[in-house]
């Protein structure tokens, strides 16, 4: 693969559901790329697309829900309409997923090494007799004490953190070149979620693999990631790196979901500023821009036109009509 290609490129990425009228877009139009040893973040509020946008990217949606038009190209190999063996290849070779819920990703009946092996036997990548000796060494990698010990234990055995731990152990089991992780700290409390995201990042650094993480908090996702990617009904309304986001978010939704958050400057029982109304209605989106009703700077022409994502920067976008109106005139301003 060229040194200038991404490891993954995703172009007008269409999710629905249903069939003819009942027909019903998910994810609207989303791209983005990741490059190799790159961690990106996609944020946004339940029911925005990003978790249907992640498991687009190995076709592992669920019954009824299909990708109707884009393109996910993984070192520059087309997946969408991809043949289900090299699908099958792809997946836990070359792309691996780390689930939401861990209670329901992992068997309750089954031992967790012989889970975390699992992998290994389906690509044949090792003999019998190495799989539980790859997986122990994988288990003590993650941060499991006793690995070679606790091959047998089952998953109630473990709390919620090493659970969590499991799962990105078996993730590993084949050296993936990209990992996806699902909410990975969804359930567990702060300093978990601390934990297993420097966990994500340290084996990112080690290993040199690129990993989409996906989440609703936008700083946990400051935290280790690259880059930053905010979706809200099924479309990208900004990304850009990290640093400029958190800095100076430009998107009113962004905006507001910095501004939700406790700083070092917060005091004690301070209220923190909350966003008006709820998320809208997939069925029922209108032309023009999604957030618009609960948007403070929405001006008429926002409810007609939906905005498209537009340059703010040298590696950033936004798909807001004021932030463009106001880039164009500080523009003008500054010419005069």
């Amino acid at each position: 693969m060229d040194a200038g290609t991404p490891l993954l490129e995703v172009q007008d990425l269409h999710v629905v559901v249903g069939r003819g009228a009942d027909t019903t877009e998910l994810v609207r139009g989303v791209g983005f790329a990741v490059r190799s040893g790159e961690m990106v973040g996609i944020v946004g509020e339940s029911g925005c697309g990003k978790t249907m946008t992640a498991m687009s990217l190995v076709q592992l949606l669920p019954t009824g829900i299909r990708v109707s038009s884009g393109h996910v190209r993984f070192q520059g190999e087309e997946l969408l309409g991809a043949a289900p063996s090299r699908l099958r290849h792809v997946r836990g070779a070359e792309i691996a997923v780390v689930f939401q819920d861990p209670m329901t990703a992992l068997n309750p009946l089954q031992g967790v090494g012989r889970q975390v092996a699992e992998p290994l036997a389906l690509h044949r990548l090792a003999r019998r007799g190495e799989r539980l000796k790859r997986a122990a060494a994988l288990l003590g990698h993650v941060g499991i004490a006793r690995s070679e010990q606790r091959l047998k234990d089952r998953p109630f055995e473990f709390s919620g953190g090493m659970r969590q731990r499991v799962l990105i152990a078996e993730a590993l089991s084949c050296n993936p070149k990209l990992l996806i992780a699902d909410e990975p700290t969804t359930g567990l409390d702060v300093t978990i979620q601390v934990q297993i995201l420097a966990l994500l990042d340290q084996l990112r650094k080690e290993r040199g693999m690129a990993i989409v993480v996906i989440s609703h908090d936008l700083t946990l996702m400051a935290r280790i990631c690259d880059r930053i990617v905010v979706m809200y009904a099924g479309q990208i309304v900004e990304t850009g790196p990290t640093a400029e986001v958190m800095s100076s978010p430009q998107h009113p939704y962004t905006v507001a979901l910095a501004a939700s958050v406790p700083s070092l400057t917060t005091q004690p029982g301070q209220l923190l500023p909350a966003l008006a109304g709820a998320p809208p209605v997939m069925t029922g989106l209108g032309p023009g821009c999604s957030f618009a009703p609960r948007c403070p700077l929405a001006e008429e022409r926002c409810g007609r036109v939906g905005p498209t994502l537009t340059p703010v920067g040298p590696d950033s976008l936004v798909a807001c009509w004021v932030v463009e109106e106001r880039r164009l005139a500080s523009g003008s301003a500054s010419r005069r």
